[in-house]
Order: C-alpha cells, then sequence, then structure tokens
C-alpha cells in the first residue's frame, strides 16, 4: 500500500509492504523495465479475469 507518497519511475513495492510518507525510498532495489512491464501485464491480465468471473456469475 502507497500512502501520501508519489513513487519514482520503474520503482517496484513488495508485496504486503506498507510505504508511508516517511518511508525511506532508498532501503528497496530498482526494478529493471522488463520487470517492471512484466508486473504490468500481470495487473492487467488479473483485472481481466475479474470482468471474465464476473460475467459469469451474472449467468447464474
Amino acid at each position: 500500500m502507497v500512502d501520501g507518497r508519489d513513487l519514482p519511475e520503474n520503482f517496484y513495492v513488495p508485496s504486503t509492504t506498507r510505504i508511508g510518507p516517511n518511508t525511506d525510498l532508498s532501503q528497496f532495489p530498482p526494478v529493471s523495465i522488463s520487470a517492471s512491464e512484466f508486473s504490468e501485464d500481470v495487473a492487467h491480465t488479473n483485472i481481466d479475469l475479474v470482468r471474465g468471473y464476473k460475467a459469469l456469475q451474472n449467468e447464474f
């Protein structure tokens, strides 16, 4: 979760990590562009899956 903080480009927030206004972002290693793109692809796929599951649910 990110709260009250703008993140730089190519920044990865590990799962279950909370980033607040006073979080030291230098403790997180930079992420490659390919890893960032993969993460975006996963997020888009998950959104598409949710849409599909909701459409199926509406049929019953």
